[in-house]
């Protein structure tokens, strides 16, 4: 018995847009309003569980700015990283 020859096509992914200008002036707008905290060392009054929160309400911020193009907290803070 002969086996059949399947052929899978590997599936592309599709790419987010690339971030426009006015998205990364928000997000710089948006680290400003937290430096402090994206910014400080731990100590006790400042926690991971800080730095997490405030890049999360950042996220959010763009997000609902930007709603066709939606990031991920990943995302955004690599991009933060590659501007500064």
């Amino acid at each position: 018995m002969a086996e059949a020859e399947v052929q899978v096509q590997p599936i592309k992914k599709k790419r987010k847009p690339n971030w426009s200008q006015e998205e990364t002036l928000h997000l710089v707008t948006r680290i400003q309003e937290r430096k402090v905290i994206i910014n400080g060392r731990f100590k006790t009054s400042l926690t991971n569980k800080d730095k997490k929160a405030a890049w999360d309400k950042i996220t959010r911020s763009l997000n609902a700015a930007y709603p066709l193009n939606q990031r991920t907290v990943d995302e955004v803070e690599t991009k933060w990283f590659s501007v500064c």
